[in-house]
């Protein structure tokens, strides 16, 4: 969360927002907390997005596999690649 955070850099000129939906990250980073706000995440906002929802409907349903989550984290690599949108 920190890496999707930490290389966050938004582009251009913001739309008008009209519809759709937004999503909040949160982390702390040693005495900080870090927070992010997207209106329609892209990239890999969007994969984070949808991890993040795919652990809760997992939790949900006691079906939580944690070796699952860290295999799919350590695929995303976030730290390799800078978020453009």
């Amino acid at each position: 969360m920190a890496a999707l955070i930490d290389n966050f850099k938004a582009k251009g000129v913001p739309p008008i927002i009209m519809d759709g939906y937004s999503v909040t990250f949160r982390t702390v980073v040693e005495d900080e907390v870090w927070s992010l706000k997207i209106h329609l995440p892209r990239g890999n906002a969007l994969k984070m997005s949808d991890f993040c929802k795919q652990i809760i409907l997992d939790a949900d349903t006691s079906k939580l596999d944690e070796t699952k989550f860290i295999e799919l984290l350590e695929e995303m690599d976030f730290e390799k690649h800078i978020e453009n949108i």
